[in-house]
C-alpha cells in the first residue's frame, strides 16, 4: 500500500454542515477542515476528541486541511471515505485479495445500467466479470463493526444489481476503518 501523507494532530471542536469541522491544532490555533464523510458519524464527532488531519497538495484549495482520523477511546477510526476505495484499488492492483486476484482489468465508478454505478468492474482474462461495491465501516457496537451508520438505500445489499441481470458476480467489500473491529457473524459472503 502507498504510504499515507504525514498527519497533523488536533482536537475536535465541532462538526457542522456535514462537511466542515472546527479543530484546535497543537500550536493552539483554530482551523476549519474539510470533513470528507457525509454519513452520520455516530459516536465519532464528540467535542474534545483527538483528531488527525492531512494537508492538501493543492495550495489553492479553499480548505487546505482534511479530517482523516478520530480517536474513540483507545481506537483510531479513519473517517475519510475517499481513502477506502484507494486502499481497495491498491489491493486489487497488487493482487492482495486472493478471491479477486484473477481479475486483472480494473475499472472504477462504472455504470451497470442507466442510473446506477458500482465502485469497481473487474474483468478476468477469460472475459468473466465481477462487480465490486466498497463500503467504509466506521461504526462499532462493542467490538463488532456495524454498517450502515445511517439510513441508506445504496448501503442495502439489494443495491448490488448486476449479478441479478447476468452481468457477473457482485461481492461486497467491507473495509473496517478502525484499529479494532470485526464483522458481526451475520455478515457472510463478503470480502473484507
Amino acid at each position: 500500500m502507498s504510504p499515507s501523507p504525514p498527519l497533523l494532530a488536533g482536537t475536535l471542536i465541532r462538526r457542522y454542515q456535514r462537511f466542515l469541522a472546527d479543530i484546535t491544532l497543537a500550536d493552539g490555533s483554530t482551523v476549519t477542515a474539510h470533513c470528507p464523510n457525509s454519513g452520520s458519524m455516530l459516536g465519532l464527532q464528540e467535542p474534545g476528541s483527538p483528531v488527525r488531519l492531512s494537508l492538501a497538495a493543492n495550495p489553492r484549495r479553499k480548505l487546505p486541511l482534511t479530517w482523516e482520523q478520530v480517536r474513540v477511546n483507545d481506537t483510531w477510526v479513519a473517517i475519510n471515505t475517499n481513502r477506502t476505495n484507494q486502499v481497495v484499488r491498491q489491493a486489487l492492483e497488487a493482487g492482495s485479495i486472493a478471491a479477486l486476484a484473477d481479475y486483472r482489468e480494473i475499472r472504477a465508478e462504472v455504470f451497470f445500467d442507466t442510473h446506477s454505478r458500482l465502485d469497481f468492474r473487474l474483468a478476468a482474462p477469460d472475459g468473466s466479470l465481477c462487480w465490486l461495491e466498497v463500503k467504509c465501516v466506521t461504526l462499532a457496537q462493542g467490538e463488532a463493526a456495524q454498517f450502515p451508520d445511517a439510513v441508506t438505500q445504496r448501503g442495502h445489499p439489494a443495491s448490488a444489481g448486476p449479478a441479478a441481470g447476468g452481468g457477473g458476480g457482485a461481492p461486497g467489500s467491507v473495509i473496517i476503518r478502525r484499529s479494532a473491529g470485526r464483522l458481526p457473524h451475520h455478515a457472510t459472503g463478503l470480502v473484507h
